[in-house]
């Protein structure tokens, strides 16, 4: 879908990733759905040979942070041959902060807070 597009796509994932993040929370199903389509549509730019094959489950991971230590458990049996760039970074790291938002403990979420 994006492959004429893909290196301007790729350019900007920085910017694009951390927003498609935030709206892949949503309340609303429809604006959650469409959202992580978009992710995985969008995450084929990544370019990362290493990464490539992780995509899916970094995107659960934003979905369900419940999911974050088995993907961790996979990234780290991993040997990385080609450097992780500034294109693979936002995936990442959006992974990581939407993981320790529900793990800080002023979230209303957080399990030590009472009900």
């Amino acid at each position: 879908m994006l492959s004429p597009y893909s290196a301007a796509v790729a350019a900007c994932l920085p910017e694009i990733i951390p927003e498609l993040t935030q709206v892949m929370v949503d309340m609303k199903k429809e604006v959650k759905d469409k959202s992580t389509e978009t992710m995985a549509n969008v995450a084929t730019c990544v370019g990362n040979i290493d990464i490539d094959p992780f995509i899916p489950t970094l995107i659960e991971c934003i979905n369900n942070v419940d999911e974050v230590p088995e993907c961790v458990h996979k990234l780290a049996a991993t040997t990385f041959v080609q450097q992780a760039g500034a294109n693979s970074r936002p995936l990442l790291s959006s992974t990581w902060a939407v993981s320790n938002t529900l793990k800080h403990p002023t979230h209303p979420e957080h399990p030590l807070l009472p009900p």
